[in-house]
């Protein structure tokens, strides 16, 4: 990737010291994380600060019973949370990230990493903005799943992914049930009630909306 590709996606850089610069340009090393792998820490991922350049990371948490929630996702210009919370000196976020498609990351070793945070305000705000940001996703995930019913919330991931469209989503009751944060059990059951109401049919691998306005007065009843 270009050196103007970098700033593109990261504006702070261009606003880096001229040595902090030298050191991202010629220094970072890039990673290849393969669709659906996890950062685990033989990647490097532990020792580094991964800058995300392309793909997505899905970040979320996994319960002692097993159930998956999805917290929030890194997105091409982010940075990946989890690996930045050790280098932060903090205990380990709690969760995990995957690759949700291809992603290639930028490593900023932690020597570089610990001395722009003590002498480049660009790289400090721009850590903060991202921090501000996912903290803000995370508590409305957990505002949703603790105060919001399954059903309201299944027909307005359905009636969002649809775009508001009568079309076919290729996603599973496990996927919805990641998402949602609940049991994929909970997810076939809701399911089979709206389609029992007409709302939408089921194939394999796939939800069939045939009613998307139906979708969208269940997410905003009372």
């Amino acid at each position: 990737m270009e050196w103007a590709d970098i700033i593109e996606l990261f504006p702070f850089a261009a606003q880096l010291e001229p040595l902090a610069q030298e050191q991202l340009r010629t220094e970072g090393q890039l990673l290849q994380i393969p669709e659906g792998e996890t950062l685990h820490p033989p990647d490097g991922c532990c020792d580094a600060v991964p800058l995300v350049l392309s793909g997505v990371l899905r970040i979320c948490k996994i319960s002692e019973g097993g159930r998956e929630v999805t917290l929030f996702r890194a997105f091409a210009g982010d940075v990946c949370l989890v690996s930045l919370t050790r280098q932060l000196e903090l205990s380990d976020f709690p969760a995990h990230a995957v690759a949700e498609d291809s992603c290639q990351l930028l490593l900023i070793s932690s020597s570089y990493y610990q001395r722009w945070l003590k002498n480049s305000i660009p790289w400090k705000d721009y850590l903060i903005s991202i921090l501000y940001k996912r903290l803000s996703e995370t508590m409305e995930v957990l505002e949703q799943v603790a105060f919001t019913r399954a059903d309201k919330r299944l027909a307005h991931m359905l009636f969002t992914l649809s775009k508001g469209q009568n079309t076919a989503l290729q996603i599973t009751h496990e996927q919805l049930a990641v998402e949602l944060g609940t049991a994929r059990e909970v997810v076939s059951r809701l399911l089979s009630e709206l389609k029992r109401q007409g709302i939408i049919t089921q194939k394999r691998g796939s939800i069939v909306i045939l009613d998307s306005q139906a979708l969208n007065r269940i997410a905003h009843q009372y």
